[in-house]
């Protein structure tokens, strides 16, 4: 469930992982380790994520685990319009 989110296009991103059990924010919450998706055009992985995040001209996007003491912890996705890869101390 998706607590908030900056705009409805996040939002609706959030919904595709949640419906096909795949993509970033699912990856960081089961592992505790960043995902990241450099670049939707050349990405491999989470096939039916990619392709919505592709449809809503979202091209990077960044999902890290936040740990809380009420819960075993959320996760926060940070998505790009532009590709780029995010130095390894922003992870």
């Amino acid at each position: 469930m998706t607590i908030a989110s900056s705009d409805p296009e996040t939002a609706a991103l959030d919904e595709v992982q949640y419906a096909t059990n795949e993509g970033p924010c699912i990856k960081a919450a089961l592992t505790g380790r960043a995902a990241e998706v450099v670049d939707t055009r050349a990405e491999t992985k989470w096939p039916r994520f990619i392709a919505a995040m592709t449809a809503s001209h979202m091209r990077s996007v960044l999902a890290v685990r936040i740990p809380l003491q009420t819960s075993d912890g959320d996760t926060a996705q940070l998505p790009d319009r532009r590709c780029h890869q995010c130095r390894p101390q922003a992870r």
